[in-house]
């Protein structure tokens, strides 16, 4: 066979031969310089993967760096807002009060809801602490069975006169224009008797506010006697205050008033 092929070949003429081998010649070169560019695209690629790599844990460590100075920055107490009326964290205390003394913010809404009842039919909140409160209220009932019953949210300047000249002593109820239930983010619950009848009655219901109260941003602002609070206990007395700060007066065992003179 190689013979035959040799035989073959010498019948060729020189000008035949030359170009059967530059035929050959160029299918070669076509397959080595295919080879060739898949080599060097190969070298590229890797070096490109290595390259992103590199820029992905540079990243990495910049956005971890990150994530560390967030949750250092992403809450602190002391800048929040506790002197502009509309402030969800407005302080009033005895000697602190709203601006404008007969202030009313503009993000009403009734009291609603399948698992809260309204004594009243026709009590508000704003927005914000409704829309916390609602939740609460499902989960209160779906730990307790039993709704949540607000006696008291909202009261006007007016009405907290009303109260004063009948009956309300300076320990048990602010002043016109200090008072909480006039920022239109707080509510009394059940009933407002005094810390032992109320303890007495509604205590599984006290515990669980205790427990759950700050998830929601709620916060029972008057929990450490007059000598702290300056009011009497009040465990029926809950304020909106915004999750976060709810959650860090909760963890630090602080009642709103105590940080706020601490701060």
């Amino acid at each position: 066979m190689l013979s035959f092929f040799g035989l073959y070949w010498k019948n060729f003429t020189f000008k035949s031969k030359t170009i059967l081998s530059l035929k050959l010649t160029s299918k070669f070169m076509k397959k080595f310089l295919l080879l060739f560019l898949i080599f060097l695209s190969s070298c590229s690629f890797f070096e490109k993967k290595q390259e992103i790599k590199n820029q992905t844990e540079v990243l990495q460590k910049y956005e971890d760096k990150l994530i560390v100075t967030w949750k250092i920055l992403e809450f602190n107490p002391k800048n929040l807002d506790f002197k502009s009326d509309d402030s969800i964290t407005k302080f009033v205390w005895k000697e602190i009060s709203f601006t404008n003394l007969k202030y009313e913010p503009n993000d009403l809404v009734f009291l609603s809801g399948n698992f809260i009842i309204d004594t009243k039919w026709n009590q508000t909140l704003r927005l914000e602490a409704f829309e916390k409160l609602d939740k609460l209220s499902k989960d209160f009932y779906n730990d307790l069975w039993v709704k949540l019953k607000i006696v008291s949210a909202y009261r006007s300047y007016n009405h907290q006169v009303w109260i004063k000249l009948w009956w309300c002593w300076d320990n048990f109820c602010a002043k016109p224009g200090f008072s909480e239930h006039q920022s239109w983010l707080a509510f009394d619950m059940f009933e407002t008797t005094n810390k032992e009848e109320f303890l007495k009655k509604y205590k599984k219901y006290f515990h669980w506010m205790s427990k759950n109260a700050y998830k929601y941003g709620f916060h029972n602002s008057y929990s450490k006697w007059k000598e702290i609070d300056w009011y009497e206990i009040e465990p029926w007395h809950w304020r909106y205050v915004w999750v976060d700060f709810a959650k860090y007066l909760w963890e630090n065992n602080l009642t709103f008033g105590e940080f706020y003179y601490l701060k």
